[in-house]
């Protein structure tokens, strides 16, 4: 029985001799305003005491990262592991600490010269503590475990030209209030296309995604908040506790094109433009309609790599108001921008910088709406990147 592990590992050997392993750690410092991502003021009688600093909660944070990939090829398939763990510690505000793990695994098998099947796997744990769960004001669902599988063929009929058929499950399971907990299963599939021009021409390639996504929300509400600590108090509680259940049945639509120019031997734009329909069965109150358009700027040489990106979107939610005295529609855009620079220092050792902003603007301003409330939110890192 000794022998065991031993003989494991000797059988292991040639088959990691043979394989690929990358491990990268980051180490970041910097500032992010708005952690929370809410309004600067709020038209409640409940929230009318809130000052500005109670609604906006700012502060320095340090990011700590580690990735792992491992990879392997035999004969005509290809298996890849990944994990990604980080930690953004705010040292003047420990309720903003977040955890977060992704675990990742893909497997590909080439079936001729032009298919290939692919199937991947992913895990995601993410876990701040949040504010007060009880607090209709503030809480936010900062935490959640999502599990995801999908499988599909990789199909090249030409040089140029690329087609994949894709489908998937997801489950998502969000952290629980006091109050409630929602969770969704998503069942969902994917076509997309590339055609790649010649490397002289100045626009090099087109591409169109499209995704139909079918999401049931479960929301299930307690209606005892308070669950008592004592145990011999327990057992009671458990025979006059209840909980009601809400199920959502959400369709969505989305179409995706995309076109990349090379501007020169460094310098590449990609223009997007995408549509998303949500259809909601049980409530039209919920169905809208988005427009979202995306330009990305990338410039890479021999040691630093810029990207840039920004993107607009103008949702159209015609039967949702902001309150039920008003009869003007809810205003819902997004402006997002975001700047990532990484200048190569030596072989292994990199410096890295990024920008992100996020402005969300609404005329959604009660306190008891918070999934459509204004915010705007910004961080800034500046760190290092070691690659072992």
């Amino acid at each position: 029985m000794k022998q065991y592990p031993i003989l494991i590992i000797l059988y292991l050997l040639p088959f990691l001799a043979f394989s690929q392993l990358n491990i990268e750690t980051t180490l970041q410092g910097g500032y992010e305003y708005n952690i929370f991502k809410n309004p600067d003021s709020l038209n409640n009688a409940e929230a009318a005491a809130l000052e500005q600093s109670d609604l906006l909660q700012s502060a320095p944070l340090s990011n700590l990262g580690l990735a792992i990939d491992w990879k392997k090829k035999w004969n005509s398939h290809q298996l890849r592991l990944g994990s990604d763990a980080s930690a953004q510690l705010f040292p003047s505000l420990g309720i903003a600490n977040l955890w977060q793990v992704d675990l990742n695994q893909a497997y590909t098998y080439s079936m001729s010269k032009k298919i290939k099947f692919y199937q991947k796997a992913s895990f995601r744990s993410k876990n701040r503590q949040g504010t007060d769960a009880a607090s209709d004001v503030f809480f936010i669902a900062n935490s959640y475990h999502q599990v995801e599988l999908s499988a599909g063929l990789d199909w090249k009929p030409t040089k140029p030209f690329r087609i994949k058929l894709e489908g998937g499950k997801r489950l998502k399971n969000y952290q629980a209030s006091e109050t409630s907990a929602l969770w969704y299963n998503e069942t969902n599939a994917k076509l997309y296309t590339r055609y790649k021009f010649k490397k002289e021409a100045t626009l090099q390639q087109i591409e169109f995604i499209g995704r139909w996504r079918n999401r049931l929300y479960t929301r299930e509400r307690f209606e005892e908040p308070n669950i008592p600590i004592i145990e011999e108090e327990l057992e009671e509680w458990e025979e006059d506790f209840d909980s009601s259940f809400e199920e959502y049945d959400m369709t969505y639509l989305i179409g995706n094109l995309a076109f990349k120019f090379q501007l020169n031997d460094q310098l590449s734009l990609k223009p997007a433009i995408e549509y998303t329909f949500r259809k909601s069965n049980e409530n039209e109150r919920l169905d809208y309609t988005q427009i979202h358009p995306i330009i990305g700027l990338n410039f890479k040489n021999d040691k630093t790599q810029i990207k840039w990106n920004t993107s607009y979107s103008f949702r159209t939610n015609p039967y949702l108001f902001p309150t039920s005295e008003t009869e003007d529609a809810l205003v819902y855009q997004y402006w997002r921008n975001s700047l990532e620079v990484e200048h190569q220092l030596t072989k292994k050792l990199a410096f890295i910088a990024s920008i992100n902003h996020i402005l969300r603007l609404s005329n959604f301003d009660e306190a008891s709406t918070r999934a459509y409330r204004p915010y705007d939110y910004t961080r800034i890192l500046v760190g290092i990147k070691y690659q072992f």
